[in-house]
């Protein structure tokens, strides 16, 4: 009896310490190249994002609910200075992680656009 109960103690613990939730997976930041598209996503602990197309960074918040990110964009970084952005700019992804891969699927696009499906890669 007292191997059953510690054994399970054992696998609980396990199982509470030693499983990451999807959002503590996607911290940190995230880059691929497109032709001469060069995105990265950055994702931080406060629910902040900042995103750089090229030269132009953005910055926003995201928040997960199962495997969709919603992500809402809210200012543009232009040499250090924030400037707000005057319309909504939302986005709604599923996600998947594997390994250093995170893949973003846009709910938002036509099957037929290249950026549909994108796979980025984690480097910090």
């Amino acid at each position: 009896m007292k191997n059953t109960v510690l054994f399970l103690a054992i696998v609980l613990i396990l199982l509470l310490f030693g499983c990451d939730s999807d959002e503590n997976l996607l911290l940190g930041k995230w880059t691929t190249t497109i032709g001469d598209v060069t995105l990265s996503r950055e994702f931080k602990s406060d629910g902040t994002i900042i995103e750089t197309v090229n030269d132009l960074q953005m910055e926003g918040t995201y928040t997960i609910d199962n495997d969709r990110i919603f992500i809402s964009m809210t200012s543009f970084i232009i040499e250090d200075r924030i400037i707000d952005i005057p319309y909504s700019a939302n986005w709604e992804f599923s996600f998947s992680i594997n390994g250093n891969s995170l893949t973003l699927v846009d709910l938002n696009l036509d099957d037929d656009d290249e950026f549909k499906e994108i796979t980025i890669y984690y480097i910090t």
